[in-house]
C-alpha cells in the first residue's frame, strides 16, 4: 500500500490517506464535510488530488394526484330566494319614499304661516330693543349670546370697561364688553345708563369676544341696542350693579340680571 495526498474540495485542507481509502466517503477533519476519497495515482505526481464532494440523494418528490372536480347540481331554491328578496327591497324603497314626501307634505309651513319661521322668531322672550316696562332680574346676570348659553362667571371693571366672563379669565369662551367713557370707578358709583336703540352720540361701545383655543373672534356694537345698567356704591374693591342689555344681531343675544365687579387697577398705556 502506498500513501497520497489529495484535498478537500470545501475547505482546501490537505489529507493524507492509504491507496486502499479511493473511492471511500470521509469526513474532512477541518470543515466536518463529507468527501469521497479520489482514486490514487498509479506514479508518483508533483500535483496534489482533489476529493469530490458528498451530495446527498434528493427523495423523490411525491405526486400529488389532481383534484377530481366536483359539477354542482342546479338548484332551484337559490333563484326563487333570489327573486324574493328583488321584491322585498322594491316594496321596502317604495314604502320609503311614500313616507318621505307624505312626511315633507305634512312639515312644509304654509303661505299663512310664513310670518312664524325660525329666522323671525326671537330666541327668547327677553330679547326686547324697547326699554319701557323693563325690569331687571335679581338672579346672577346670565343670558343667551351668539346662540349659546351665557352664564357670568367673572366680572370686573377696568379703564373704564365693564367686563363680563364665562369660562376661563385670562381666556374666556365669551365675553361681553361695555366701554363707558368714565376712566375712574369712583366715577360710575351710583350712576345709571338708559340706552334706547334710538339713541346717537356718546352711547358705550358694546364688544362681544368668543372662540376656543388660539382661534378668536369679535363683534362691535356703536348703536341699535338696548341696555339699562345701573351701578351701585363702592365696596372695598369691588362695585354691584345690574344689566339689561340686548343686541340687534343675527342671533338676538341678550344679557340681564345683577352682577359684582371686581375693581381692576387701571392697565398702562402702551406708547406707539
Amino acid at each position: 500500500m502506498s500513501e497520497f495526498k489529495f484535498n478537500c474540495p470545501v475547505c482546501g485542507q490537505h489529507i493524507a490517506t492509504d491507496s486502499n481509502a479511493s473511492g471511500a466517503q470521509i469526513e474532512c477533519p477541518t470543515c466536518f464535510q463529507e468527501i469521497i476519497v479520489p482514486q490514487a495515482p498509479l506514479a508518483q505526481t508533483k500535483y496534489i488530488l482533489s476529493a469530490t464532494q458528498y451530495i446527498k440523494p434528493q427523495p423523490a418528490p411525491q405526486l400529488t394526484p389532481a383534484p377530481v372536480p366536483v359539477v354542482a347540481k342546479r338548484s332551484v331554491v337559490a333563484p326563487v330566494f333570489f327573486l324574493a328578496l328583488f321584491f322585498v327591497c322594491v316594496f321596502g324603497v317604495t314604502a320609503y319614499v311614500v313616507h318621505s314626501r307624505s312626511s315633507r307634505a305634512h312639515s312644509t309651513p304654509t303661505s299663512g304661516d310664513s310670518t312664524n319661521s325660525t329666522a323671525d322668531a326671537a330666541p327668547d322672550k327677553n330679547w326686547r330693543l324697547q326699554l319701557a316696562g323693563v325690569s331687571i332680574p335679581e338672579a346672577p346676570a346670565a343670558g343667551r349670546v351668539r346662540n349659546r348659553e351665557f352664564i357670568c362667571e367673572h366680572v370686573y371693571l377696568q379703564n373704564g370697561t365693564l367686563a363680563l366672563r364665562q369660562g376661563p379669565v385670562h381666556r374666556p369662551e365669551m365675553a361681553v364688553n361695555v366701554h363707558l367713557t368714565a376712566r375712574e370707578a369712583q366715577e360710575l358709583a351710583g350712576k345709571r345708563f338708559n340706552v334706547e336703540t334710538n339713541n346717537s352720540g356718546g352711547m358705550p361701545g358694546i364688544v362681544v369676544r368668543w372662540g376656543e383655543g388660539p382661534l378668536r373672534a369679535a363683534e362691535p356694537f356703536t348703536n341699535g341696542y338696548a341696555m339699562k345698567l345701573e351701578f351701585g356704591s363702592i365696596e372695598g374693591d369691588r362695585v354691584p350693579g345690574r344689566i339689561f342689555l340686548c343686541l340687534p344681531d343675527a342671533s338676538k343675544s341678550y344679557v340681564a340680571g345683577t352682577f359684582t365687579a371686581e375693581i381692576r387697577k387701571p392697565a398702562l398705556s402702551r406708547q406707539p
